[in-house]
């Protein structure tokens, strides 16, 4: 595994393909097996489309404008790419922590939205800003398929939304929030957290 890094974006090339590393997402040690699992498997692909296009949203803020429109131009791409292949639509240079871990498709992350390190993001999740604010996701927090977490909301560290939950309110650290709208329904135990 990779030490721990400080920053929420690559900040070499090669980065990019391991900066979400963990035992769910492993990196290959070859170049061959790292292509053909951004070829084949979408958690793979996911960050490094999304962390390609932030590596080179990053190389775009410099004085050349060549540079810049080539760098710009390459970060819309991945972003693009990512938003075709695996229906993941989120900023250029979005607020994500090292390790997250995306389990299936279709994830939309508003450009103000904060997700700290090994966040579980299941399919078909919308983050929404309201009024100009967006959500926090501590560490270690699971965000359960067809789920919508709206505005200034924090999620706390290891707590749980349930499948199909709008959250309009915060979660408590180790909390299991469900319904619409979402309540806190519950403790996050070492059974129900391991889905």
């Amino acid at each position: 595994m990779n030490k721990v890094k400080q920053n929420n974006y690559p900040t070499r090339f090669n980065e990019c393909f391991s900066f979400d590393e963990s035992e769910f997402n492993p990196t290959p040690k070859s170049w061959l097996g790292k292509l053909w699992r951004i070829r084949y498997v979408s958690r793979y692909s996911s960050t490094t489309w999304m962390r390609l296009s932030q590596y080179f949203c990053i190389k775009s803020q410099c004085r050349s404008k060549i540079k810049r429109v080539m760098y710009g131009n390459l970060s819309q791409y991945y972003r693009r790419k990512n938003e075709i292949l695996n229906g993941l639509s989120c900023a250029r240079n979005p607020q994500i922590k090292p390790g997250i871990k995306f389990h299936h498709r279709n994830v939309i992350i508003t450009e103000e939205t904060i997700i700290e390190e090994g966040v579980h993001i299941y399919g078909n999740v919308t983050f929404g800003s309201k009024n100009g604010c967006a959500p926090i996701v501590k560490k270690n927090a699971k965000i359960a398929g067809n789920s919508m977490i709206i505005g200034k909301v924090t999620v706390g560290e290891g707590a749980i939304v349930a499948p199909g939950a709008i959250v309009l309110i915060d979660v408590p650290s180790k909390k299991i929030a469900a319904g619409v709208p979402a309540k806190i329904v519950g403790d996050v135990t070492d059974d129900n957290y391991d889905f």
